[in-house]
């Protein structure tokens, strides 16, 4: 997993955001959106959603495995995507945040603590 290729991973694993990530590229005039971006603008709330309506397990699961790649990356680019474009997001929303819990693994539960702390809730 490489910071440039993160997107198309996520795609890989999780191919329910194909159809998402190619109107961004659309949106984006062909280039591929940053990992900031489509984390930010598309996974963040497709997830928020998810647990606001408390169903589908199993792609949350797989979204949560997903991010603990992420968080047990060397690269630290890879863990500010995580840190900084879901899981500060994901803080906003106490509820949320407390029903995305039981997915995170302690990697992810770690990089989340400190995003609260960074902000001070």
């Amino acid at each position: 997993m490489t910071y440039d290729s993160l997107v198309r991973e996520l795609i890989v694993e999780l191919p329910e955001f194909q159809e998402a990530y190619e109107k961004e590229v659309e949106w984006w005039d062909g280039q591929e959106p940053s990992p900031h971006n489509f984390f930010g603008d598309v996974v963040t709330p497709y997830l928020l959603n998810l647990l606001n309506k408390e169903k589908n397990e199993e792609i949350t699961t797989r979204i949560f495995r997903f991010f603990t790649d992420m968080a047990s990356s060397e690269d630290v680019k890879i863990q500010e995507v995580l840190a900084q474009s879901v899981l500060e997001r994901l803080g906003d929303e106490k509820v949320l945040l407390a029903k995305a819990y039981p997915f995170m693994s302690d990697n992810v539960r770690k990089l989340s603590r400190e995003a609260e702390k960074f902000w001070g809730r």
